[in-house]
């Protein structure tokens, strides 16, 4: 420490985040940040939960109006993931895809393309069979598993 000697009265200081790369931000990227949450986490913490409540119903129409919600919450999960993978790409924040936020993003969108098909085999099974099947199951556990992952996702 004796030999640590500044060389300027020059003040260091510090700002913004661990995780953000040193390249101008513009006023574009929190508009994207902003809509990649947005998208997300209504996707995740309202529309797909809301979804599940209501097939539970017995109202009349509950299958389509939970088919539409789950097709309109994947819709906005793809499209938050491809606004995240833009933001990396070019580098402004989380560049390198090792931050726990952007691997657990990737793994619970990977899993919702399996929940869908797993989702579209068990409404083909139930149809002829008129029961559950291995595939119901499936998509029954790993659709909680998601909706509680994104929202974990979504507080990190």
């Amino acid at each position: 420490m004796t030999k640590a000697i500044a060389t300027s009265n020059a003040t260091l200081s510090l700002s913004g985040t661990s995780h953000i790369a040193d390249k101008p931000q513009g006023e574009s990227y929190h508009a994207f940040v902003i809509l990649h949450a947005i998208l997300l986490g209504v996707a995740f913490v309202i529309v797909f939960s809301l979804g599940t409540i209501g097939l539970r119903s017995w109202w009349g129409l509950a299958f389509k109006a939970y088919w539409m919600l789950q097709l309109l919450a994947a819709g906005a999960s793809f499209n938050g993931l491809a606004v995240a993978v833009a933001l990396s790409l070019i580098g402004i924040e989380y560049n390198d895809f090792d931050e726990t936020h952007q691997l657990l993003g990737l793994c619970i969108i990977a899993l919702l393309v399996a929940q869908i098909v797993a989702g579209t085999w068990h409404h083909i099974n139930f149809k002829k069979l008129g029961r559950r099947t291995l595939p119901s199951y499936g998509h029954l556990f790993l659709g909680r598993i998601l909706i509680y992952g994104g929202m974990v996702n979504a507080i990190l």
